[in-house]
């Protein structure tokens, strides 16, 4: 953990050098503000705005520009907003770090695009050279593989033609011993069931509930056995006649179970040793890990999955916004009553969508490496007796 601190101080350093040889190089009007300018500028707005004559060109523009945003006893400068529009921020070179540095671990180490639509649609003044410079510095991205090419999505017509459908084994919990792990192919979107028996039965039953809210795919396959996904077809069939699917060839789903119990991992880590509680949550993070084209949620959905309000708010706002009546007078007015931190400096703008879902340690301080949880291998073997119920 010490070392980590230390490699992520050493970063920060190196980008903050980085930055103001960047600022340097820009004129007068650039828009890269430090602390102290950022400070000077608002207190020109509210100057400005205070002005009720004899306005000289430079005011206009500076109005034009800026505004000034009061939440609590703290300002920050923002692009002025009419009453529908989302709020923008400007921010001083000593925040930049933290803002993108937490945007990018939550996006799952995206890229410059990504990474730019994302900031832009929050922060007016953070630039793709900024991204530039912290994608160049991050040692996880400088480890990645080039390749050329991108994941292909399919479109919503085309996102229930084919699943896969694999068994885990887990020590049990509260009657349950196994994770049916359900996959559209097109989308990659997942869904975690906790289930009782390998009972083709019970699989079956489990996947009806899926395929009636989502809809279902036209072939069912399965990475250890081909025999398993032509009982599920069968048993399917028995349930809902009307329901016509076809078992495909094994297919190898190594490297995804191994994902989604490694998540699990870190999940049980930071909560509790109830591993059904959390496939909900490990549910949702694999959905939202967009770090190929887009998440799967994206994929399937069009959008971004939503978390409620904590991701799109400075920390420091939420705790006086409880009800829709406060949440409309924050945003017409662009002023709320909250109880801010001494240190501002150590606002956090972003949370990762990780501790959204991990109310326990920060997964900063959890290893696979140093788990004590035994989580068995994916099942290899057929429940033949279950089998035999369909012969």
């Amino acid at each position: 953990m010490a070392d980590t601190t230390q490699k992520r101080k050493e970063m920060k350093d190196r980008f903050n050098a980085r930055i103001r040889e960047l600022t340097s190089t820009k004129g007068q009007n650039t828009q890269i503000l430090s602390k102290k300018a950022y400070q000077e500028t608002i207190e020109k707005v509210k100057w400005t705005k205070k002005k009720t004559s004899n306005k000289k060109p430079e005011d206009y523009q500076r109005l034009k520009r800026y505004d000034v945003l009061t939440i609590g006893n703290i300002e920050k400068l923002i692009v002025p907003v009419k009453q529908t529009d989302l709020i923008k921020f400007y921010v001083h070179t000593e925040e930049v770090f933290q803002i993108i540095d937490e945007t990018h671990i939550s996006m799952s180490h995206a890229g410059r695009n990504k990474m730019s639509t994302e900031l832009h649609s929050r922060f007016k003044n953070i630039t793709r050279e900024m991204i530039n410079i912290y994608i160049e510095l991050c040692e996880t991205c400088q480890k990645k593989p080039s390749s050329g090419l991108k994941t292909k999505h399919a479109n919503s017509q085309d996102c229930t033609t084919r699943c896969q459908v694999e068994i885990i084994g887990m020590e049990p919990d509260n009657g349950y011993a196994y994770i049916l792990m359900y996959q559209d192919l097109a989308t990659k979107f997942i869904q975690l069931r906790p289930l009782k028996t390998q009972s083709v039965i019970e699989i079956a039953d489990v996947l009806l509930d899926i395929f009636t809210i989502f809809g279902a795919p036209c072939i069912l396959q399965n990475s250890v056995s081909r025999e398993l996904a032509d009982g599920i077809v069968k048993q399917l069939y028995i349930t809902w006649p009307q329901l016509k699917m076809v078992h495909g060839p094994e297919t190898e789903a190594y490297e995804l179970v191994s994902d989604v119990t490694k998540r699990l991992k870190i999940w049980l880590g930071g909560n509790t040793k109830k591993w059904t509680e959390g496939l909900r949550f490990v549910q949702l993070l694999k959905n939202s890990d967009d770090s190929s084209d887009k998440s799967a949620f994206e994929a399937m959905f069009g959008i971004k999955a939503p978390i409620g309000l904590k991701p799109r708010l400075p920390e420091y706002m939420l705790p006086n916004i409880n009800t829709e009546e406060d949440l409309e007078t924050f945003l017409t007015a662009g002023e709320v009553p909250v109880s801010v931190p001494e240190s501002h400096d150590d606002m956090k703008f972003e949370d990762n969508i990780i501790n959204l879902v991990l109310p326990g340690p920060s997964h900063d301080q959890l290893g696979f490496d140093n788990m004590d949880i035994k989580i068995e291998d994916t099942v290899m073997k057929m429940d033949h007796d279950a089998l035999d119920e369909l012969t």
